[in-house]
C-alpha cells in the first residue's frame, strides 16, 4: 500500500547485472513498475565518497571515479515522482527557501507549508519562475520585464515558482 522506491547498487568498473545479464535486469525493472514502485540505479560507494564535495569539484571526482550520474540528485527526483511532490521557494534579503507540497496544490495551500494562516488569509501570489529570477538578477527586475505575474485563489503552484505571498 506504501509508496516504495528500490535503489540497485552499481559498482563503477564492475561487471554489474546490467551488463552481465541485460534480460534478467529488465526483468527485474519491469517488475518493479508493474508493482507502481521506482527504482534508480545508483553507486553507493561512490555517493559515500563524494558526499563532503560540491559543484564542479563533485563531478569531476564522479567522472575520475567511474561514476555515470549523481545517483542521489536522481534518489531525491524519482522519490518526488513517486510521492506527488513538487517544489517551489521563497526569497527575501536574507533567505531563499524551499517548501515541499503535494502535485497539484493551489497557491493558498502551499502557503500553508510555510504557516497554517496562509490559506485563510490568502489574498493574491505573485510568482516567477525560478530561471526567470536568476537570469534577471533581481526580483525588481524580472517584474519590470514582466515576469512576474500575479495569481490568485485557485493558482495551481508548478514547481520551481518562485512565490511572494500577499495576505
Amino acid at each position: 500500500m506504501k509508496p516504495v522506491i528500490y535503489g540497485l547498487n552499481k559498482r563503477a568498473g564492475a561487471e554489474n547485472l546490467d551488463e552481465s545479464n541485460p534480460e534478467i535486469f529488465k526483468e527485474l525493472t519491469d517488475y518493479i513498475v508493474s508493482m507502481g514502485s521506482r527504482f534508480v540505479v545508483i553507486d553507493a560507494k561512490i555517493e559515500d565518497e563524494l558526499k563532503d564535495f560540491e559543484g564542479e569539484e563533485k563531478e569531476m571526482f564522479r567522472k575520475e571515479m567511474g561514476g555515470e550520474t549523481d545517483g542521489i540528485d536522481n534518489l531525491i527526483k524519482e522519490s518526488y515522482e513517486l510521492l506527488g511532490l513538487d517544489t517551489y521557494f521563497t526569497t527575501g534579503e536574507d533567505e531563499t527557501r524551499a517548501w515541499t507540497i503535494k502535485k497539484g496544490s493551489t497557491a493558498p495551500v502551499a502557503g500553508m507549508a510555510i504557516h497554517t494562516d496562509f490559506k485563510d488569509k490568502f489574498i493574491r501570489a505573485e510568482v516567477v519562475f525560478w530561471k526567470d529570477l536568476l537570469d534577471a538578477g533581481s526580483y525588481g527586475e524580472a517584474r519590470s520585464k514582466g515576469k512576474v505575474r500575479t495569481e490568485g485563489k485557485e493558482y495551481i503552484v508548478k514547481n520551481g515558482d518562485v512565490i511572494e505571498f500577499k495576505i
